[in-house]
């Protein structure tokens, strides 16, 4: 199977001011690439709180785009597919240290569109990685939370519990077919079920078209508004207007 698992953590979360500070990849052949990378400057309090990744560790890391990774990286890449959770985030940041993914596989994505339900046989009520690694069942305690290393192997776990749902909800085993399948609800927007945030939390995007469609429209005038939020608001609006 031609994929790369891979993940990042980064100094800051805007790819235009900050960079890669851990960089882990796995490979199908079982080769796996972890290392710490210096960013060039200070790391957000913000990042650092979450990573764990403090400048005194990072200050006699190599710079990324000196290291003989970013070549290879790059090369492996125009031939396989990049697996990351939430990958457009990953892509960004590659693509800052000149890292060009041909195609790419969103197990965010994926998870939105085929995970319905927890291992309780109730409804998901988030989509992150860590979310998922207890409510799929794929925890295993030796993984760290917001730690390259730990999160492709867990991303590894939730891949292929993803590609065992799609065997059964395509009526195949044809690999390439389920890895292009993937890739092509990796490239769509996602529709979302409930809206995560502000004075409506928890409820459905239908249930706000229906009862507060104003809300919606003034969520629509936002320019920086989630792409996938922004495609679900828009949805339901039209829906409810038919």
């Amino acid at each position: 199977m031609n994929v790369i698992f891979l993940d990042t953590e980064t100094s800051g979360g805007d790819s235009e001011t900050h960079a890669i500070t851990q960089l882990a990849f796995k490979k199908t052949t079982g080769e796996i690439f972890n290392n710490y990378f210096n960013p060039g400057h200070p790391s957000s309090f913000e990042a650092m709180s979450v990573t764990n990744i403090t400048d005194e560790m990072l200050k006699d890391a190599p710079i990324l785009t000196e290291h003989p990774v970013k070549e290879s990286l790059g090369e492996d890449l125009k031939e396989n597919y990049l697996v990351a959770h939430n990958a457009d985030f990953d892509i960004k940041f590659l693509m800052r240290e000149g890292i060009f993914p041909r195609k790419h596989i969103c197990t965010l994505k994926v998870s939105r569109r085929y995970a319905i339900e927890d291992i309780r046989g109730q409804e998901l009520s988030g989509h992150s990685i860590q979310y998922l690694r207890y409510a799929l069942g794929l925890n295993d305690d030796s993984f760290t939370a917001h730690d390259a290393l730990s999160d492709i192997l867990l991303l590894e776990k939730l891949f292929n519990y993803q590609f065992e749902l799609l065997k059964k909800q395509l009526g195949t085993d044809d690999q390439a077919q389920i890895l292009e399948h993937m890739y092509e609800v990796s490239q769509q927007p996602s529709l979302l079920k409930r809206i995560r945030f502000g004075k409506h939390k928890d409820m459905t995007y239908e249930q706000i078209a229906q009862q507060h469609p104003d809300y919606l429209e003034w969520l629509l005038t936002k320019d920086d508004l989630d792409e996938d939020v922004r495609f679900t608001a828009d949805y339901y609006l039209k829906i409810n207007r038919r």
